[in-house]
């Protein structure tokens, strides 16, 4: 079968190795299950390792802001950890392309903020791990994800807005 759970957390890696670089063509070939060789034996087609993760652990590294390129390349991802490394920023457009994921992992890094218009695109997403980093605020689009049943935030340094008070409860 096909790797489907890869845990290289507390390595002290500072890059991750990609997955196949000809995704595309990749993509069009798999699903066809069985082909045969020359000599008549069964050839099994196994996705490539970036089609066939659903969860990546890569916590306690010293990965950054990189990781998110090869992430976007993975897009049967369910569960993602990258909790305390070196990342300060989700680079926009890179999360959305992993529409299936349900749990995030991104706690005890440096992030300032979130790509808000990623988080829409995340309608399978249970959990949300934040805390440890240096958010200040959190986007509105969080509340648009209607699955999210987990939201950890401790430990930022979130600030109230007290003008958006009497919009708050309506």
């Amino acid at each position: 079968g096909a790797l489907e759970i890869f845990n290289a957390s507390s390595n002290l890696l500072d890059s991750f190795v990609p997955p196949p670089a000809d995704i595309e063509s990749v993509v069009a070939r798999v699903g066809s299950g069985t082909s045969q060789t020359s000599d008549g034996r069964k050839k099994y087609n196994v996705p490539p390792v970036g089609l066939s993760i659903r969860k990546l652990f890569l916590a306690d590294n010293r990965l950054n802001d990189d990781i998110f390129h090869w992430i976007s390349l993975m897009p049967c991802l369910r569960i993602i950890n990258l909790s305390f490394n070196e990342i300060y920023e989700v680079p926009p457009l890179t999360l959305c392309k992993c529409d299936k994921l349900e749990a995030l992992y991104l706690s005890g890094n440096k992030l300032t903020s979130l790509p808000s218009e990623d988080l829409e695109t995340l309608q399978s997403l249970k959990a949300l791990h934040l805390n440890g980093n240096k958010l200040q605020t959190l986007p509105s689009e969080l509340g648009a994800i209607k699955t999210l049943q987990h939201l950890d935030v401790g430990s930022n340094m979130l600030r109230y807005n007290i003008a958006n008070w009497p919009y708050d409860w309506n």
